[in-house]
């Protein structure tokens, strides 16, 4: 995979991989199984699915909602509702979801924790079939730092260069 995405004959292996594999899923009658993932976004054309957090006691980070079908790990699009979430250690972070559908940790003390996102889940499957499934992601691992502060600071002068007169 490129930089900035698939290339055009990599879309094109994928895209035949999935007709093979709905060619399967219709040969031996099983239903395609997908996974629910938390992603977050690093510019406007790329997700990346969150594997670990990492905070200071003073910060908080938002995640979308994802699916990713789990032979071909490809994202499967696909709509949520009923999102929820929960920390294992309120204590270290707690879980909300914003009113656009995020779930979002919150740090609130040095530790550590795992966080854990629900939704229901519409999706068409590879044989073309609609399925709804309530579906909650593998536990994501929670680092959280506390917040460094200074007691006392001075004020410090950087020079460049000298140049000319």
């Amino acid at each position: 995979m490129g930089l900035f995405g698939q290339s055009a004959s990599e879309k094109e292996d994928v895209s035949i991989i999935n007709r093979l594999l709905g060619i399967l899923e219709n040969l031996i009658k099983c239903k395609p199984r997908v996974h629910l993932v938390l992603t977050t976004n690093l510019n406007t054309k790329s997700k990346f699915q969150i594997m670990s957090v990492s905070l200071a006691a003073n910060q908080k980070v938002a995640a979308q909602f994802g699916l990713v079908d789990q032979v071909t790990n490809a994202s499967v699009t696909g709509s949520f509702s009923n999102q929820s979430g929960t920390s294992d250690n309120t204590a270290v972070a707690t879980v909300s979801v914003d009113s656009n559908g995020n779930l979002i940790v919150t740090a609130v003390a040095a530790g550590t924790c795992n966080v854990t996102g629900s939704a229901l889940a519409a999706y068409t499957d590879s044989t073309g079939a609609a399925q709804s499934v309530q579906l909650t992601t593998q536990p994501i691992p929670v680092t959280v730092t506390a917040v460094v502060t200074a007691d006392q600071v001075n004020l410090v002068l950087t020079f460049g260069n000298p140049t000319a007169q």
